[in-house]
């Protein structure tokens, strides 16, 4: 089963895959501030997520088996996942604003329990980390349910993140980078 984890670009959006019946990550705009991807406005906020991956504003990845995406992560600073910011002002321990954030981590659903979220997830904070990503925070599920990809708190737990919060569904997930010297 070959793998492969790849950037999304202009040129590999429409393969973002659809984990589950009730999440379209192509449409989706919750972190954003916008209503999920509910609405007759799909492509849409299809061509808006586009956007601001061409102008970097967020980053993606796919994870690729034999060529076709069945697992899709969302990134990006802070700054650019305005219901992040909003989640993150409710909570005792925040950190600086220019954290990284982890939005999503979503395996298809007939591909999960093979470690390919743990695959997709280390090569993510890895490439953060080669990019001078001192610290990486996400809201982690507990319990997982389908109905939102943040992921599980176990996933991210598994990847070296620490609990830092802990709220009725979701965890504030935090890794922290050490810089040499310090």
């Amino acid at each position: 089963m070959p793998q492969e984890i790849i950037d999304v670009t202009e040129n590999n959006f429409n393969k973002v895959p659809k984990p589950s019946l009730r999440v379209d990550c192509k449409s989706c705009d919750f972190w954003e501030g916008g209503t999920s991807m509910l609405g007759s406005d799909a492509h849409a906020k299809e061509l808006n997520k586009l956007e601001r991956i061409k102008s970097g504003a967020i980053s993606a990845k796919l994870l690729c088996l034999d060529g076709k995406a069945i697992g899709y992560c969302q990134y990006g600073k802070l700054s650019a996942f305005s219901r992040s910011q909003a989640w993150r002002r409710r909570l005792k321990n925040p950190t600086l604003d220019d954290v990284f954030f982890i939005t999503c981590v979503s395996i298809q659903k007939e591909h999960r329990g093979k470690g390919l979220a743990t695959l997709l997830l280390n090569n993510v904070t890895n490439d953060l980390r080669s990019k001078g990503a001192q610290i990486i925070e996400a809201l982690a599920q507990k319990p997982y349910s389908d109905r939102f990809s943040s992921g599980p708190e176990k996933l991210y737990l598994k990847c070296g993140f620490k609990i830092v919060e802990e709220l009725p569904n979701l965890s504030l997930m935090r890794l922290v980078f050490v810089q040499e010297g310090k």
